[in-house]
């Protein structure tokens, strides 16, 4: 997990749905997805209430 957070520059709006991830992928699968952080972290936030698309509209 330190190594997550330090490829996001310890951001907690980018941590905390990469800690949600871990759910279902391993720290060093969410890693490897970090490459393209934005699409990883933002993946399946279509049908969630505008407050908790604070990086999503951060990045548009």
């Amino acid at each position: 997990m330190r190594r997550i957070c330090s490829r996001l520059d310890g951001l907690p709006l980018a941590i905390e749905p990469a800690a949600v991830r871990l759910r279902v992928l391993s720290a060093d699968e969410v890693l490897e997805r970090l490459g393209d952080r934005f699409r990883t972290l933002m993946a399946g936030w279509v049908d969630v209430p505008s407050r908790h698309q604070t990086l999503r509209a951060m990045v548009d």
